[in-house]
Formats: structure tokens, sequence, C-alpha cells
């Protein structure tokens, strides 16, 4: 449980999703084994608040999506629009979230 919780403290600016497969890929890299921890790791996510998770994730999603765009500026229209959800997306990323980021940026 402690180790659980050290790992998504060291990922906690990834997304949500990658976080988790990142504490998972380096549970089993440690040896546990997967049918163990896998409860113990949705006991963890289940114990934050809907709300709390979601606002990090805007948060973290709000920081990545500002680098993007600052790295894809010399890209207009759907070119920058391309690039920028598909780096967001491999990030982890929902899409409805980046849209979002997309119409209250102007972007």
């Amino acid at each position: 449980q402690k180790q659980i919780e050290k790992l998504f403290a060291k990922y906690h600016h990834q997304s949500r999703m990658l976080a988790q497969q990142k504490v998972t890929q380096k549970l089993i890299q440690n040896g546990f084994d997967q049918q163990h921890f896998q409860p113990l790791i949705k006991a963890y996510l289940a114990d934050f608040d809907q709300d709390e998770q979601q606002a990090a994730e805007w948060e973290n999603l709000d920081r990545e999506a500002q680098k993007l765009a600052d790295r894809y500026s010399q890209y207009t229209g759907w070119d920058f629009t391309r690039r920028f959800k598909t780096a967001l997306y491999r990030r982890g990323f929902d899409g409805d979230l980046i849209n979002q980021w997309l119409s209250k940026n102007n972007k």
C-alpha cells in the first residue's frame, strides 16, 4: 500500500490513466503479482474525491497543453489541431478534456 502511494505521488504530474499504467508496470517490475495489487490500486483511486480528481486532471492537462501549444505554434488550423491532439492522446488525456481546453483557449 505504501509503495502504491509513493508511486502515485511520483507520477502525480501525469494523466491519471498514464500514472496508473506506470504504477502497474513498476509494481510488476518489482515482482509483485497483479492479482494482489490491482485491488489496492482501485481502492487507492476510489479514496479520492471525484471533483478533486477532475481538478488535478485539468491542471495536468492545462500544463501539458500550454507546453504543446508553444511547441506547435508554427502550425495553424487543422495541422496544429491534429498534432496537438495526437500529442495529448499519447500522454493519456481524454479527448473531451482536450476539446474543452481547445475551445476555452481558442486555439
